[in-house]
């Protein structure tokens, strides 16, 4: 939206790196650890990828988010020194670029918790390429992809809606916790009342230090573990050196601890991330009216009472009741606005009012529509399979049996051993 993405994720793809650094030279390049860690199997050897401590040794090292690049780097070489592939090409060379998909290597960059892997783009393209294909028209293709957008509107309005109005169990007597299930969507409380839980439960506050305008709070956990958080006076901001609030923008359990032990009731909100929250597409619609980007979500009125309306129709959930009320209400506004005349719309008509607001111009007259060329994407085409899929392919081949003996020795009925 008028700026170049903090950091993008793709594939190991040459032509890729090239265009990403050429024309979003501020945007940070991460390679997809799914693509890369399933290749180890094949890189490593048949003994090595066999081995059944390897590999979790190996994802412990490489999927810890909480690690630092020293511990990333110490880690690594232990592995390689203890199963004796520190010579083996393909890791060296993955070592030499772990600034490019390792996570310690990104600890300054906000992650979300969900930047690791392309898994969520891949399943965006699964979504429309099951309902588009490259034969289709451009009216058929706007069709199939505006509908396929209005079922993922319809599935966030209920989502949206049973979140309004559900009221999560509560496990512990704070105000903190409560504070959080308002402010929260459901999936995100349930995670923060995890680390509320254990602030309770697993840490503790040992010692408090005030120093030039920052307080030092040394916390614990379970595991003996001691954190020295830091809190700024005059801004109040929380740092811990686990960096679950940079890497996820949730605070972790050693704050809340630190919070629960100054007696705060709620969430400071400098350590609020929007992107959780249940007002988060409100917030996001007001930041685009503030730059004037136009469209139905941004300023048209049309699709404010849409989204209204869906959001009811979710906190509904199918109650007769509150159904009857929505269509009474809108029964009663279509009365009053008809008055005594009787005053026909077109359905398309208003369709066609909002897709010109949509677009800010009128439908022109005479529309002409050339046929596109046909043309194939990138990964559409046939690729070149690794020698493990070539042989899982195989493996699960149906094979040709004997009728005689019933084996699938390579042989058949007339030259059967056993005839």
């Amino acid at each position: 939206m008028g700026s170049p993405p903090a950091i993008t994720v793709t594939d190991q793809d040459p032509a890729m790196k090239v265009a990403i650094a050429q024309e979003f030279p501020e945007t940070r390049h991460r390679y997809c650890m799914w693509h890369i860690m399933t290749k180890v199997g094949d890189k490593v050897g048949t003994d090595l990828a066999r081995n059944e401590e390897f590999r979790p040794e190996l994802n412990t090292v490489v999927w810890n988010d909480a690690s630092t690049t020293a511990n990333f780097e110490h880690a690594w070489k232990a592995v390689m020194e203890k199963y004796a592939i520190t010579e083996n090409s393909w890791l060296k060379h993955m070592y030499d670029e772990r600034a490019s998909w390792v996570p310690a290597c990104f600890e300054g960059f906000f992650m979300g918790g969900l930047l690791r892997t392309t898994s969520r783009s891949e399943a965006e393209n699964r979504i429309f390429r099951s309902n588009t294909n490259k034969h289709l028209c451009l009216t058929e293709f706007f069709i199939r992809f505006e509908s396929t957008v209005r079922k993922q509107r319809i599935t966030h309005a209920h989502l949206s809606g049973a979140s309004n109005a559900q009221t999560p169990p509560f496990k512990t007597p704070l105000g903190i916790e409560r504070h959080a299930s308002e402010l929260y969507t459901l999936t995100v409380f349930y995670d923060v009342q995890e680390e509320i839980i254990a602030s309770c439960f697993e840490c503790r506050v040992r010692a408090v230090t005030i120093g030039d305008g920052i307080k030092t709070y040394e916390v614990d956990d379970k595991r003996g573990t001691q954190y020295g958080l830091t809190v700024e006076n005059v801004t109040m901001i929380m740092h811990c050196p686990c960096r679950m609030y940079t890497r996820i923008g949730l605070l972790c359990r050693h704050a809340f601890a630190v919070l629960i032990y100054e007696r705060v009731d709620s969430i400071p909100p400098q350590q609020i991330t929007s992107r959780w929250t249940r007002n988060a597409i409100t917030e996001y619609e007001d930041e685009l009216k503030k730059y004037g980007y136009g469209g139905a979500i941004t300023g048209n009125e049309a699709g404010d009472v849409i989204n209204t309306f869906y959001r009811c129709l979710g906190i509904a959930k199918g109650d007769s009741l509150k159904l009857q009320q929505m269509c009474y209400v809108l029964s009663d506004m279509e009365t009053t606005w008809c008055g005594h005349e009787e005053v026909q719309v077109d359905a398309a008509s208003g369709k066609q009012a909002i897709m010109e607001s949509y677009c800010g111009v009128p439908a022109p007259e005479t529309i002409t529509v050339h046929q596109p060329p046909v043309t194939s994407n990138k990964g559409s085409g046939k690729r070149m399979r690794s020698a493990k899929e070539l042989a899982m392919k195989e493996q699960n081949r149906k094979k040709h049996t004997c009728k005689t003996c019933g084996m699938a020795a390579g042989h058949n009925s007339r030259s059967c051993p056993q005839k």
